[in-house]
Formats: C-alpha cells, sequence, structure tokens
C-alpha cells in the first residue's frame, strides 16, 4: 500500500476490508458469500487488493465501514448509506437478493444529521447513532426489529420505542434473532428470540417484538452486554451476572446443564472454584 494511510478496518468471516486515506477500498482473505462485497472477484487473496469503489457518487467520499454478521455497510459523507452481502432478510432491500457489490440503502427515514456510530447484527440489523437513537431493518419473524409485530423491515427504520420513552442507547450486542441494548442510565433492554443455529425450530426463549426491561436486580446498574448465538449475558455493577439461552456445555454458568429461558443469576465473585 506504499504510503497510503489506513484510516479504518473491518474483518469478517472470510474477507477483511481496509479503507485508505484516498478512499481506496482493500480486501484480502477469501470470497464467502458468493465473492462476499467485492464484484470483481470470489478468490481468495493472501495479501490486500484493491476493489471497485466505482458505485461511490462523484463529489463524495466514504467515511466509515462498519460489519454485520452477513454484511458490510458502508457510510458516506453526505449521509448516505450503502451496502451489499447477504439480503436474506431484506437487510439491503426488499427484492431478499444477495447483492455482491454495495448498493444504497432506502435511508430516507433516517436523520442524516445523526450520524451512525455502527451497526450490528446479522438477517435484522441495527444502527446506533450519535445520539443514542437506534434504527432496525431486515428480517422480523420473531420479532428481532424491535418494533412490535413480526413483518419484514424494507428499510432502517427508527426503534419508536426507545424514542418515545425518552431512553438513550449507549450499546447493542445481535445475534441471529435476539438482541440487547444498554441505556446511558445502565438499564438493559432484551428482545427477539434465542433458537438453536443449528436447528433454528429449536427456541430458548419466548418471543419479544419489543424491548423488555431486565430487572433481575433492583437497584444495580447494568455495566455490560454480551450476545452469542445462542445465548446472552448481562454484567452488572455489583459483578453479578445474568445469563439466558442454551446451556449445553454449562456455558450459562449456573450450575446446571438445563438451558433458560429467562435470565438466571450464574456468576458470582465469592463463590468462583479456586
Amino acid at each position: 500500500m506504499n504510503d497510503k494511510v489506513i484510516i479504518d478496518v473491518k474483518a469478517h468471516y472470510y474477507t477483511s476490508y481496509a479503507l485508505a486515506s484516498d478512499n481506496t477500498v482493500y480486501s484480502w482473505g477469501g470470497g464467502g458469500f458468493s465473492g462476499f462485497c467485492d464484484p470483481i472477484s470470489s478468490a481468495t487473496r493472501k495479501n490486500p487488493v484493491a476493489v471497485s469503489t466505482s458505485w461511490v457518487p462523484v463529489g463524495t467520499k466514504i467515511v466509515k465501514a462498519t460489519i454485520a454478521v452477513v454484511n458490510i455497510f458502508w457510510q458516506l459523507d453526505n449521509g448516505d448509506i450503502y451496502g451489499c452481502g447477504n439480503n436474506d432478510g431484506g437487510q439491503l432491500d426488499a427484492t431478499k437478493v444477495a447483492k455482491p457489490a454495495p448498493i444504497k440503502i432506502d435511508s430516507q427515514n433516517v436523520d442524516k444529521n445523526d450520524a451512525w456510530i455502527d451497526t450490528f447484527g446479522s438477517y435484522t440489523i441495527f444502527a446506533l447513532t450519535k445520539s443514542g437513537n437506534v434504527y432496525s431493518w431486515g428480517h422480523n419473524a420473531f420479532g428481532s426489529a424491535g418494533n412490535g409485530n413480526t413483518g419484514d423491515v424494507a428499510k432502517p427504520t427508527l426503534m419508536n420505542y426507545f424514542k418515545a420513552n425518552g431512553i438513550v442507547i449507549k450499546k447493542i450486542c445481535s445475534y441471529y434473532r435476539h438482541t440487547i441494548a444498554l441505556s446511558t442510565k445502565g438499564k438493559a433492554y432484551f428482545w427477539g428470540q434465542i433458537v438453536d443455529i443449528t436447528n433454528f425450530s429449536t427456541t430458548y426463549s419466548e418471543i419479544k417484538t419489543l424491548p423488555s426491561g431486565f430487572s433481575a436486580a433492583a437497584g444495580y446498574s447494568v455495566v455490560d452486554i454480551s450476545c452469542s448465538g445462542e445465548s446472552a449475558a448481562i454484567l452488572l455493577e455489583n459483578g453479578d451476572i445474568y445469563t439466558i439461552g442454551v446451556n449445553s456445555s454449562g456455558r450459562l454458568g449456573e450450575g446446571t446443564y438445563n438451558n433458560a429461558r429467562t435470565f438466571v443469576k450464574a456468576f458470582i465473585l465469592n463463590q468462583v472454584e479456586k
């Protein structure tokens, strides 16, 4: 890359990306997901290779790349968002056909003055903004968009639950169908459904189409959240951890191998095995 300065880098399942100071995009690794977000080639690359950015409108620049599980999104300096990759949940457009090259996301519902910080999710996408608003779109058959229904959402749409209740979000974790959001006031909110990622007909939590506040330990703030494919965890300020989901390998840490459909208390600092 000679004397160019890399200003952003993102790693993915098969392919990684780097954005240079001259707005060149580099890609390396495998071409998973049918030449994932690279219209030139799906061949494996051992070294970074410049890929086409002909989709970037004249007079605009890429300012940031954000990664979801099966997509990459590019934010331009005019506020527009482009995305590519998997489209099974309609997270790119209503056709639900995969896009190997970036296309413009219909963002007419988005406040372009409220810049996106990051995107999260897999077939349902979430965007967290600087002001703490959350947008969701894509697959929603199990309430994973958190908008109160189960119809797929074809474009970024503000999550009214948080806006209407004056809740400012500072962190999101999401995986497949379930999501947790952490507010600036130390409260956690859960929605969607936890499923077995090898058998989606096997579920491990009830469907929640709207964010549900975590209230297992009143009086203590939540300081962190984490999501995996089949489970999730919440950390409180007193060191307690609450977990939910699949527990076949004891991953919930609450002393059994029983799956949990609601949050259960797990690790407690003074009970750790020496």
